[in-house]
């Protein structure tokens, strides 16, 4: 008989320590789970803020350079002919540019590391880029060197083009 009552608190006992252990594994699934949660909203937000700071960056350039600024106004917006080989470099590159910064945006919403407003808001560059036909001419050119699906992206959403 003895040998039988340990037997059973040796069996309560193991039953006591697996439902133990599945609390705990519990815990940490949860705790796994939440910080998973934090992480993902960090990674999220910190996509978020890098495409605001190339935003920022594009516009300093404009600020601290009033030959580019003139050469975007005249050319780039206006559609104006440019007057040296330098001033149509200046335009080409400011556009590649832009367009980079809006090929990385589409790639962090692709990615689903920004959603449909946050695209659109840092997609603001890209779109105010497009007041010309030269800057839709630049477009058809850069576009074969992007991602197929940002091009595809821009012809539908912004263009409105196929």
């Amino acid at each position: 008989m003895r040998l039988e009552k340990w037997a059973l608190i040796a069996e309560i006992a193991s039953a006591i320590a697996v439902v133990l252990s599945l609390l705990f594994v519990g815990l940490q699934v949860r705790l796994g789970a939440e910080e998973t949660a934090i992480n993902t909203a960090a990674i999220r937000s910190s996509a978020y803020q890098e495409l605001q700071t190339q935003i920022a960056n594009l516009q300093v350039v404009l600020i601290e350079n009033p030959e580019l600024r003139s050469v975007v106004g005249r050319i780039v917006f206006d559609g104006q002919e440019a007057e040296s080989a330098d001033q149509e470099t200046l335009a080409e590159a400011w556009l590649r540019l832009v367009f980079r910064h809006g090929e990385i945006a589409y790639m962090r919403y692709r990615d689903g590391l920004i959603d449909e407003t946050e695209l659109q808001s840092v997609m603001g560059p890209v779109r105010g880029n497009f007041g010309s036909s030269y800057a839709r001419d630049q477009w058809i050119g850069l576009s074969r060197l992007l991602n197929p699906d940002y091009v595809e992206y821009v012809n539908e959403r912004i263009l409105g083009t196929d």
